[in-house]
């Protein structure tokens, strides 16, 4: 074997830990990214629901305001009528 066959078998080793250690890396970033996608799916699932919760919370707050309007209307119309 001549000093130059030693240095191909070197490189060739480097080069076989390298893509090992890149196949590594890349399992490791899919798992994350299929952990992304779940977590993005979960995030859309919760909007999707909150979607009619906000509307449901608006026409609510709408209808209490207005109850407060008619009892705060009525109160004062005797509060001034009684006072004069």
């Amino acid at each position: 074997m001549s000093p130059t066959d030693i240095n191909i078998n070197n490189n060739d080793m480097a080069v076989a830990r390298e893509l090992a250690d890149h196949n590594a890396r890349l399992k490791a970033m899919e798992e994350e990214v299929a952990e992304m996608s779940k977590d993005i799916r979960e995030i859309r699932d919760t909007i999707t629901g909150a979607k009619g919760s906000w509307k449901m919370l608006v026409a609510i707050v709408s209808l209490l305001s207005g109850v407060i309007s008619v009892v705060a209307g009525k109160m004062w119309s005797l509060f001034v009528s009684s006072g004069s």
